[in-house]
């Protein structure tokens, strides 16, 4: 065979150099799957002092709300409960060094008290009597509920259960309805601070602009504060603990505050004056000569023919029913 000339040369060199620039692209886009971006707390990254090398563990709890496996964030020493929030996009990616990641998802870190996450176990139907606490927590689909031990210490227990010291070693707890009621309340007190003091719009009848100055009148209540903050609290409270924690707050229903408000609100009623004579706002007559209006209108063909005929020594046709005198 002839040997290639050297325009055949170019194009397969040409070649070449496309593939090695494609290979590379390639390279620089390929992600790593176990790569994800998390804001998490600074007590979870700094190193342990104790030196055994332990790391944070995601483990799969059942939400106390909705009973389904979520996943918490527990720290080294199993002493704080995050929980876990993703935030993903459609259309998003990362650039973590030379590489692009294309889970662009983000993952958030919130503090989480682990008594919301106990609650179940101690409000079941087989936990009316003293139990230790490994046997009240205890779940075939969720074994990693035993964490939650060492992050609840028994000082926490007590808030929310009535508590026996059999010996030194061993204590017991019973689920307390006055006790958990009074622990939540103060967990709504110290939320509804926190928002009236950050001056949160909790109001559902409109929106609201920080740089609206509104009137003392149009102040926000308590009242609303607590309400928003059960609202918060109760996202982690199951069904039947939500209503009998709304009626130990005092919570009213909104159809009757809402009339309430609307009957302080209202303006007084003005009624109007009958001394005078009532005229309408808006004459249209006025300004209209009819004399004008009548000269104007056109008569019929009989009405012309009419009005040509001599009327002396006639009657009126009226004159004729007349009563006799």
């Amino acid at each position: 065979m002839a040997p290639p000339t050297r325009r055949q040369t170019s194009k397969e060199g040409s070649g070449d150099r496309k593939k090695q620039q494609k290979g590379k692209m390639e390279a620089t886009v390929t992600k790593d799957k176990d790569e994800w971006i998390c804001i998490m707390h600074d007590g979870l990254l700094k190193p342990q002092e104790s030196g055994d090398g332990q790391q944070p563990s995601i483990c799969k709890l059942k939400h106390p709300r909705t009973t389904i496996g979520t996943l918490y964030l527990i720290s080294a020493d199993e002493s704080m409960l995050f929980q876990l929030h993703n935030f993903k996009e459609k259309y998003r990616s990362w650039f973590i060094g030379n590489k692009v990641c294309s889970d662009g998802s983000l993952y958030l870190t919130s503090p989480m008290d682990p008594l919301f996450l106990l609650l179940p176990y101690l409000m079941a139907d087989e936990a009316k009597k003293f139990m230790t606490l490994d046997q009240l927590v205890c779940d075939e689909e969720f074994p990693d509920c035993a964490k939650l031990l060492p992050a609840c210490s028994p000082d926490q227990v007590s808030l929310i259960c009535d508590s026996k010291d059999i010996d030194d070693d061993t204590k017991v707890f019973r689920y307390s309805k006055e006790k958990t009621l009074a622990w939540l309340k103060q967990k709504t007190d110290v939320l509804a601070d926190a928002l009236e003091e950050k001056n949160v719009q909790v109001s559902s009848k409109g929106s609201h602009s920080s740089i609206y100055v509104r009137s003392k009148s149009s102040t926000t209540s308590r009242e609303s504060y607590i309400e928003f903050a059960h609202g918060i609290v109760s996202d982690y409270l199951c069904l039947s603990l939500e209503e009998e924690l709304k009626n130990y707050l005092g919570i009213r229903e909104n159809n009757d505050r809402d009339q309430e408000s609307l009957v302080e609100n209202e303006p007084p009623s003005k009624k109007p004056k009958l001394t005078e004579d009532i005229k309408p706002t808006d004459d249209y007559s006025l300004g209209v000569d009819l004399k004008k209006a009548k000269k104007n209108t056109k008569l019929t063909t009989a009405q012309k023919q009419l009005s040509k005929v001599d009327k002396s020594g006639m009657k009126s046709i009226a004159s004729f029913f007349s009563p006799k005198s």
